[in-house]
């Protein structure tokens, strides 16, 4: 290992951070305010220096508005979403992301290290306006546009809660519950580590209320977490089962039902098979 190397240190480039967040937010909103300016210029303004009596295109524009405003608001979302995915693709292509276990902040990983801190500067300001604004559902396609993380079809990921911005991997018809989290990093105490695996969520899994993911978890097909529960990293759980506890078990079928307290007619009825 040559002494340069040896020397590497991860930083937090603030300077570099804000230079960069100047042009991007720039460019996610300057394209939206024209729009909005000669919107208003040619159309809208016009109105209040006529005469009281609108004729039927001025009634039109005056009604059509709100509308108006709200798609032009809706572009600036995909204005913001097309920066951060052209961002992403930038710092993919001068550093290739990876994924990494027990990498240090210095020495030879230290490159990795803080490409990912870069990168995920922007990841963070893209998932804050997004789950933020008045349409919270768009979240799902925004990661799916940008890149960052698989989001199948039908998952529901329900608010309030915390969705990781890279490596998270779920399938169709996928559930994570409100107050619920994951986490595909890691840092291994002040002085240790860097671990940075991807989260898989197989078709039709459950996670439940309060519950806690940490990197590297796999999750099987039809399974599902009980609240309050957390799955330690690295930690792969099997298909068609039932889990619960802080680091989570599999449970049986009668001690799902007695931690339910399903009713007695419905103890003893069938599970439905999963539809395909």
């Amino acid at each position: 290992m040559s002494s340069n190397s040896n020397n590497r240190r991860a930083k937090l480039q603030f300077p570099i951070y804000i230079g960069l967040w100047i042009p991007y937010y720039l460019l996610s909103i300057a394209p939206a305010i024209i729009l909005v300016a000669l919107y208003c210029y040619y159309l809208l303004f016009p109105l209040f220096n006529s005469s009281i009596v609108f004729t039927w295109s001025q009634s039109l524009v005056f009604f059509i508005t709100p509308l108006v405003l709200l798609a032009l608001y809706l572009f600036k979302l995909f204005c913001s979403a097309t920066m951060a995915k052209f961002y992403y693709w930038m710092f993919n292509k001068i550093r290739p992301r990876k994924e990494m276990i027990n990498a240090l902040p210095r020495g030879e990983t230290a490159p990795d290290v803080q490409m990912y801190w870069t990168r995920n500067f922007f990841l963070r300001l893209i998932k804050w306006e997004f789950t933020k604004c008045p349409f919270p559902w768009l979240v799902n396609w925004m990661f799916n546009y940008v890149g960052s993380t698989k989001i199948g079809k039908g998952a529901v990921i329900d608010k309030p809660g915390y969705i990781c911005q890279e490596y998270l991997e779920l399938g169709k018809n996928c559930y994570i519950g409100p107050m619920s989290a994951q986490s595909t990093h890691v840092n291994e105490g002040v002085y240790g580590g860097f671990s940075l695996k991807r989260i898989v969520m197989a078709n039709n899994s459950v996670l439940c209320t309060r519950c806690m993911i940490g990197p590297g978890v796999e999750i099987g097909e039809n399974t599902q977490i009980l609240p309050m529960s957390g799955i330690t990293k690295f930690t792969k759980l099997k298909p068609d089962s039932t889990y619960y506890g802080l680091p989570v078990g599999r449970i049986s079928d009668k001690r799902f039902q007695k931690f339910v307290q399903l009713p007695s007619e419905l103890k003893n009825t069938t599970k439905e098979e999963p539809s395909k």
